[in-house]
């Protein structure tokens, strides 16, 4: 059970991580607030640099390494984009469809059979994912909401995210080291964002300014993306993919209660009644046994 409580915490660190880069959003650009953090997990990374081992990887580790940043890369960009205009209580459930996105691809790419536990828990997911979006005004909100180009970002984001963990499972099932995946995962992903950043803005400007202001705020942020990642690196060396990234994404949770509290949002009976359907989809997939549909 080490994998489940590495990946609790990395859910608990996650939540925290969000309201911090919810709240620098009101005064940051997207991308510069993307481009600060990923440089500054970069920069936390060389502290890792003693204990890397170079030795577990093999040249498909490294290349799948790299597609797992680039993924994670665009991930970043755009969940800057959605967190920085919607709601944290209306961006963070949608990241419950990671779950739904991780089994569909793993039927498509590795031929995987759904079990009817997992059927059950993505309607129940889906059905979270639904009342999100909703305000008790139209039984089709939730249906139109995907209009909102940001909640379009929002969707891309959680596929970015998605894919990097299918890049990521081979490589530590392969037996690569976790600290050392994690650091050139970082080290890609500051890369890929500052290319894209160095595309469209004054990107020294925006590193000053936002150091500037909030230095201590993407300080933590940094430390505690660090840390969730490789947490969830350990527990994924551990467990399958399909158990640890739904309890890992209780995290929607926490954002949910404290953002809405915090940020004084709206439709929190809805939004709150979602996540609760979101985690218990998630628990579903985790364990079909709950509703009596083990294998």
């Amino acid at each position: 059970m080490l994998w489940f409580y590495l990946a609790l915490l990395a859910s608990l660190l996650t939540g925290f991580a969000i309201l911090i880069q919810k709240t620098v959003l009101k005064h940051e650009h997207a991308v510069q607030n993307a481009l600060v953090l990923s440089l500054g997990q970069a920069l936390i990374s060389l502290f890792l640099i003693p204990f890397l081992d170079f030795a577990t990887f093999d040249f498909s580790s490294f290349a799948l390494a790299l597609g797992a940043g680039l993924s994670i890369s665009v991930a970043f960009i755009y969940t800057a984009k959605a967190f920085r205009n919607l709601e944290v209580s209306l961006a963070s459930p949608l990241f419950a469809l990671g779950t739904v996105f991780l089994i569909v691809l793993s039927v498509i790419i590795f031929g995987e059979r759904l079990l009817i536990g997992e059927v059950v828990g993505i309607g129940v997911i889906l059905a979270g994912a639904y009342f999100v979006d909703f305000t008790g005004k139209n039984i089709l909100e939730p249906i139109l909401a995907l209009r909102n180009k940001f909640i379009r970002y929002d969707l891309i984001s959680v596929l970015g995210f998605t894919l990097g963990y299918l890049f990521v499972k081979p490589i530590l099932d392969k037996g690569a080291d976790p600290v050392t995946l994690l650091v050139i995962q970082n080290f890609v992903i500051a890369a890929g964002v500052f290319i894209y950043s160095a595309s469209k803005y004054a990107v020294t400007k925006d590193i000053f300014v936002a150091l500037k202001t909030d230095g201590i705020a993407h300080l933590f942020m940094s430390i505690f993306n660090v840390a969730q990642a490789l947490l969830v690196f350990y527990a994924l060396s551990l467990k399958d993919l399909s158990l640890v990234i739904p309890v890992y994404r209780t995290w929607i949770l926490l954002a949910v209660l404290l953002g809405g509290r915090l940020f004084h949002e709206h439709n929190m009976r809805y939004r709150i009644a979602g996540a609760v359907l979101v985690v218990v989809g998630a628990a579903i997939v985790f364990n079909p046994g709950l509703i009596g549909a083990g294998p």
